[in-house]
């Protein structure tokens, strides 16, 4: 029987995530959709997808308008994605929401990818709600949830023991959408960046996520994380569709984050994203002796948007066999070395 996806968010992911639902009707039945914007009030979804045949699937403004759409007869374990809010605080009345529905979550929520490293108070309670609820929330994508953390510790059981790992990914900006382009600051004077990047109005949000997830996958007790934001200035004129960058102006971020334990760093991880920067994921692997380091490279990076909607669609499948709770991916890709 397909599984029943109750979808929240029509963003520009979120419309990506529900064209590609729409194209498994072997593995998934859509049950409804919630977004509260106004625009789409009424409409039918093909209107909003520009598809030319109508579907049958609601638009509903909120979760509790689309619960009696939430799943099919005989449906024991319905399903949400959500893809709206980055922060937890964002997020929270919508997962409780859909808890007290029984509904199991996969959010796209970058500080879900691992809930207790900023608001351990919080993820304390969102785990307690949704254990008495019975269901599992997860919070996955390309990065956090897979390229700099879930891929690396997969491809570390190939080693026995680890003593430090540095992930390095690196993405042209201007082959991306017009959102992250602005969340990097694209086009931003040097003053501007600071200013915007002091009132945490951009920059990518996760990366000590990445380090947390990757640190409790090795059982390391990191003792500090540290982030560091820096803009990648443009040395010559860039012309885009959105952006006229030139010389002396951002061009993208760089930051990065550092896993310590006391004065030894066990994990670097180094993320760019800027116009013209180079493509690639590289993943170096300090394996301890005798085993030789381990070097991973992917030419050609792991396709952020593509990437995390196939992620959001496959963890939907698997979220209804995880224990209730907040839980990480590593509770859906166990394999991995130890840490030393």
């Amino acid at each position: 029987m397909p599984q029943s996806i109750l979808h929240v968010g029509l963003g520009a992911i979120g419309r990506a995530v529900v064209s590609t639902l729409l194209d498994r009707p072997a593995h998934v039945h859509i049950s409804a959709i919630v977004d509260p914007a106004p625009q789409f009030a009424g409409k039918d979804l093909a209107a909003v997808l520009g598809h030319p045949t109508p579907y049958a699937v609601r638009i509903v403004p909120t979760v509790a308008a689309a619960l009696p759409l939430s799943s099919s007869p005989g449906d024991e374990h319905p399903v949400a994605i959500m893809t709206t809010g980055s922060r937890m605080e964002q997020v929270r009345p919508t997962l409780e929401a859909l808890a007290d529905a029984g509904l199991h979550v996969v959010s796209s929520c970058e500080e879900l990818a691992y809930p207790s490293l900023r608001y351990p108070h919080l993820a304390a309670e969102l785990d307690a709600y949704t254990r008495r609820r019975g269901v599992a929330v997860l919070g996955t994508g390309v990065n956090p949830g897979f390229a700099m953390d879930a891929f690396a510790l997969v491809a570390s059981a190939a080693c026995a023991k680890v003593r430090a790992m540095k992930i390095t990914r690196s993405l042209d900006a201007g082959k991306r959408r017009y959102q992250l382009q602005k969340k990097v600051a694209a086009g931003m004077t040097l003053d501007q960046f600071q200013a915007e990047l002091a009132g945490k109005r951009i920059g990518h949000v996760g990366l000590a996520e990445s380090a947390a997830l990757l640190a409790e996958g090795f059982g390391w007790k990191l003792t500090s994380v540290d982030e560091n934001f820096s803009p990648v200035m443009a040395t010559q004129r860039i012309t885009a569709e959105h952006f006229d960058i030139l010389p002396g102006q951002v061009r993208g971020m760089r930051m990065t984050a550092a896993g310590s334990i006391g004065n030894r760093k066990v994990v670097d991880l180094d993320l760019t994203m800027a116009f013209a920067a180079d493509t690639f994921d590289d993943i170096a692997i300090d394996a301890a002796p005798p085993a030789p380091p381990l070097h991973l490279r992917i030419t050609t990076g792991f396709p952020g948007d593509h990437s995390t909607i196939a992620l959001l669609v496959n963890a939907a499948l698997c979220v209804s066999r995880l224990q209730p709770g907040l839980r990480t991916m590593l509770d859906l890709l166990p394999l991995h070395a130890i840490g030393t």
